[in-house]
């Protein structure tokens, strides 16, 4: 039992673990949320995309897509939040999708080289935004041979 009590007492020494520390380098969302909150583009974004993918899907043209990512984009003009950009870059996903559909690999590339030049631009990045990262690269092989390939590794 002491023994217990020791290893935890040197863990709870170690750098990092005192309540100051983890308040100083954690990221509120608190803001985040009230920013969605009151933008209405913001709200059901995910619903918005994949509404936007679908019916550009059908329709066989992508104005649609490029509609929403120039709204998007006046937005991250006025409010500069990670959160518009992760949501431009899942759109930008969806839009190389759209393009590998249509057998456009020229427009498909670009569009998902986008979505990675903007996470990859990215300060402060979370999980959230590591894997849509980590999803983005790992499309965006089939765009690329050989020694491209290694340039995310």
């Amino acid at each position: 039992m002491i023994r217990l009590f020791i290893i935890s007492m040197m863990f709870w020494s170690c750098a990092g673990n005192s309540p100051e520390e983890v308040k100083e380098n954690s990221v509120s969302y608190n803001n985040y949320e009230y920013n969605v909150l009151s933008d209405s583009l913001l709200n059901g974004i995910q619903s918005k995309i994949l509404t936007a993918f679908g019916q550009s899907m059908m329709l066989q043209e992508a104005k649609l897509i490029t509609g929403l990512d120039a709204d998007l984009e006046k937005l991250y003009e006025t409010r500069k939040s990670n959160l518009v950009i992760y949501w431009r870059s899942y759109l930008k996903f969806y839009e190389s999708i759209f393009y590998v559909s249509r057998k456009d690999q020229k427009m498909a590339e670009k569009a998902c080289s986008d979505g990675i030049d903007f996470l990859e631009n990215l300060k402060n990045k979370n999980a959230e935004d590591y894997a849509l990262l980590a999803m983005l690269q790992g499309f965006s092989f089939q765009f690329h041979s050989g020694m491209k390939c290694s340039v995310y590794y």
